[in-house]
């Protein structure tokens, strides 16, 4: 179970390019999650869908919904948000009950 989420900062090689330029992100060090449900609110645009989507590709599912055996890419802007995955990819390991 997801349990931390933490941007590793010293991955980051542009902060000037998306999806690093949103300020949600650009901010982000770490949360927790310690309940079974949680919700993102924000403005459109605010990063909610980009992290979620980060997150999802982490774990192997599909950027835009499906599950780790069926995925599918409907825009180009899908594969933008590789550097947020990649900066989180190499956190604690392989230990999904304390995540990475």
């Amino acid at each position: 179970m997801l349990r931390t989420v933490t941007l590793l900062r010293n991955r980051v090689s542009n902060w000037s390019e998306y999806p690093f330029d949103i300020p949600a992100i650009s901010s982000l060090e770490s949360f927790q999650l310690s309940n079974n449900v949680c919700f993102f609110v924000g403005e459109n645009g605010s990063g909610k869908s980009t992290l979620l989507e980060a997150i999802a590709a982490h774990y192997g599912f599909g950027r835009e919904g499906g599950s780790r055996n069926f995925t599918f890419e409907t825009t180009s802007s899908v594969p933008s948000i590789d550097p947020l995955v990649m900066s989180r990819e190499r956190a604690v390991g392989r230990l999904d009950n304390v995540a990475s």
